[in-house]
């Protein structure tokens, strides 16, 4: 059986990467491959200090981006925060479990030409692993270590509208990297056409190549339940006062209770892992978010959904979400102003057909890419 190492991102906060990893893993064990997940833990510190950021952003933007980096250090050294923060590690540790990882991690820049003999192929992606304004993007990324006859990349995304001027050269040449380049937003399309002048293909993120059942398989109930229909709220970005104002209206009228995401002072949900998550998006009357992925379980579970755009970010980030709901011929769902009639239902009726068709596109995508013939 021939092997493959995932490069992605290794953010065990964040809901969407770790099911978008695993989905990774199932699909290419479904096409016959042994698939791992190799960690990779390197540091570009050349392109990652205070000069890099000064120059992309504004003095406005940077005074936002550092007040918004101490008052996390100072909420999270909150003794109980610390305690909820903690119950959050473990619960994604536990959901781990379900990933095969490689006995091979990539500390530094280092024995890479050994790792690189121990697998046939390699796959970068899903989830933001091209975004020039992350922490991880570096040469481990564009597999600058592996010969391009073993390297693809599956869905990736670069999360942004373009790439910075003074870094196209290096994209383009990483880019160049790949034998087959699929990526996951209609923007990352552009990009590699235009730094490289290669046709790509826009494929599923990996977690809609697997059904809602499969899907369920993986979920777990938590600790604490609602005891009665809910909205379910998920925002990485600042939920403003407005905001809230007009979700606890929306509660009021239907008589929901809201259940918030990633908030840190509600512990009882903040807690919650991967799984639990699949459990509280399939069970919600109703969704706002400005999350990709949960937009994705959404569509995959046929669950009323709004999306809102993303506050507090020094980046549009807009793309992926997009492109999305664009070719779910969703775009209603992207809720413009907090006075639109919000619904309770959600036009599925083509849904299914969409599905099969694109299923089909990036399995056919990774069947070539891989060299797999068809029977």
């Amino acid at each position: 059986m021939k092997k493959i190492g995932i490069i992605t991102l290794n953010d065990n906060n964040n809901y969407g990467n770790r099911l978008q990893n695993l989905a990774t893993q199932k699909i290419l064990a479904k096409l016959g491959f042994n698939a791992e997940t190799i960690i990779n833990k390197t540091i570009d510190r050349k392109n990652r200090n205070i000069k890099y950021y000064m120059k992309r952003f504004s003095v406005k933007k940077m005074r936002e981006f550092t007040e918004q980096i101490i008052k996390r250090k100072i909420i999270d050294k909150k003794k109980k925060n610390h305690i909820t923060i903690e119950k959050r590690k473990e619960n994604f540790k536990i959901f781990n479990e379900n990933i095969t990882f490689s006995k091979y991690i990539i500390n530094e820049y280092k024995n890479l030409e050994n790792i690189e003999k121990q697998y046939d192929y390699f796959v970068v992606g899903s989830d933001q692993v091209w975004n020039p304004y992350l922490q991880h993007i570096k040469d481990v990324n564009f597999l600058m270590f592996s010969p391009k006859k073993k390297n693809i990349a599956y869905a990736a995304s670069f999360g942004v509208e373009k790439i910075p001027n003074d870094m196209k050269e290096k994209y383009k040449e990483g880019l160049n990297n790949f034998r087959e380049i699929s990526v996951r937003e209609d923007k990352g399309q552009e990009i590699v056409e235009t730094i490289t002048n290669r046709k790509t293909i826009v494929t599923l993120d990996p977690t809609m190549l697997l059904t809602a059942s499969e899907w369920l398989e993986f979920s777990k109930k938590p600790e604490k339940t609602p005891n009665k229909k809910y909205i379910l709220t998920c925002f990485l970005g600042k939920i403003t006062k407005e905001r809230i104002k007009f979700f606890n209206k929306i509660a009021k009228e239907n008589e929901f209770e809201i259940v918030n995401l990633n908030k840190l002072n509600e512990k009882d949900y903040y807690t919650i892992g991967p799984s639990e998550f699949i459990y509280v998006l399939k069970n919600a009357s109703l969704i706002f978010t400005d999350s990709f992925h949960v937009c994705a379980f959404s569509i995959l579970f046929k669950k009323p959904f709004y999306v809102l755009e993303r506050k507090g970010t020094n980046i549009n980030m807009n793309s992926r979400i997009d492109t999305l709901l664009n070719k779910f011929k969703l775009m209603d769902r992207n809720l413009k102003y907090l006075d639109n009639n919000i619904s309770l239902n959600c036009d599925y009726s083509g849904i299914n057909s969409i599905l099969e068709s694109e299923r089909k596109k990036s399995l056919t995508f990774l069947k070539k890419a891989l060299n797999i013939e068809e029977i």
